[in-house]
């Protein structure tokens, strides 16, 4: 019986839940287990049964297969904030609003507010914006 035909008839319930599975770990243990089962040979249909690249169900077979652990680098993924770049630029915000806060005017939080207009620079901004 051909890899493919096996994986159609044998392992279709398996594959539906590889395809909505969520949560990234288990979903990697999910093809690698599938794949051994099935032998190193079935990494090309398995990827077109999931509908995924065969480098990554590769990559999850070998982690299930030699037990490696599952790096999760999801901490370091994305752009640093600009406080976690310069951790004193937050102080020097607070120290230049700080005489422009007031208390939130309808009293239904305890947030404060700065205004972002200048008051001076007020009467400018309405005259040159157009009606």
């Amino acid at each position: 019986m051909i890899i493919q035909e096996r994986i159609e008839k044998g392992y279709k319930n398996q594959i539906e839940n590889i395809k909505n599975e969520k949560n990234r770990e288990a979903k990697i243990k999910q093809i690698g287990a599938l794949v051994c089962d099935l032998g190193s040979r079935s990494i090309n249909a398995v990827a077109k049964a999931i509908e995924s690249c065969w480098r990554y169900v590769k990559k999850c077979y070998l982690l299930v297969k030699e037990k490696l652990p599952i790096k999760n680098n999801k901490h370091k993924c994305g752009r640093k904030t600009l406080i976690e770049i310069y951790p004193e630029l937050k102080e020097d915000i607070q120290k230049i609003i700080e005489d422009h806060l007031s208390v939130d005017p309808r009293f239904k939080s305890e947030k404060k507010i700065c205004q972002i207009i200048n008051p001076e620079n007020k009467e400018t901004t309405y005259r040159n914006r157009k009606i």
